[in-house]
């Protein structure tokens, strides 16, 4: 009796089966750390160098990659924009490998093997959400609202040059949203800004926006403005 008491339990403990062979039972895959995945693949985003060389994917806006190998997109940004301000951003499509960084505060590091394309951001190419673009003719000129890039930048053509504006909350009265701003290296460098909801031609195409913008820099500036997912 003892013996059949004996071999029940070692036939418990193995979980036979019929034929004698133990029951395979499925164990939880391995995860794998990200520094032990080393991917190559194409990314589209911004790119800007404050110091540090950073890029943020239209993919997953809120993530930032710290960038190694920059020195072809930090000379692209001499390029496209020769009097850029320190950290201003770019457009780029880059050919890079991923792998976790040992910096914290990114969210992974790209190691970047080709660059593919790199140009002004415009309202037409940018991919991270912003509140307005602004433009206007006579003298040409053009602005981003973005409370998730922390900017407000105006862009002259005539100089090739951004003034570089903390990001300021919108008041909203009486149908008009207004942006007080500071510059950033020059607080006594204002502008404001009073966006309408109202048709808007730019004054030299067909082109209707839906909304008016009125720009005080130095002098008023009338023009247009775009929302982020309007057309």
């Amino acid at each position: 009796m003892r013996s059949i008491l004996m071999l029940f339990i070692s036939c418990s403990i193995i979980s036979c089966t019929q034929n004698g062979n133990p029951v395979q039972t499925k164990s939880p895959a391995p995860v794998l750390k990200l520094d032990t995945l080393r991917i190559t693949k194409e990314f589209t985003g911004i790119y800007y160098n404050d110091g540090n060389a950073k890029f943020i994917s239209c993919e997953n806006p809120k993530i930032i990659y710290s960038v190694k190998n920059s020195q072809e997109l930090d000379q692209s940004i001499i390029k496209i924009l020769p009097n850029a301000y320190k950290g201003e951003a770019i457009i780029v499509t880059i050919m890079a490998e991923i792998s976790s960084s040992d910096d914290k505060a990114y969210g992974g590091l790209l190691d970047v093997k080709e660059l593919k394309r790199s140009e002004q951001k415009s309202s037409k190419n940018t991919c991270i959400p912003y509140d307005f673009w602004c433009l206007g003719n006579e003298p040409f000129w053009q602005l981003q609202i973005s409370g998730n890039e922390n900017l407000i930048d105006y862009y002259n053509p005539m100089e090739q040059k951004t003034m570089h504006f903390n990001y300021s909350e919108p008041v909203e009265k009486d149908g008009f949203i207004t942006y007080n701003a500071v510059d950033k290296s020059n607080a006594s460098n204002k502008i404001l800004i009073v966006i309408k909801k109202e048709k808007c031609s730019d004054g030299m195409s067909e082109k209707q926006y839906n909304y008016s913008a009125e720009v005080t820099l130095n002098d008023k500036q009338k023009g247009c403005a775009i929302k982020f997912g309007e057309n």
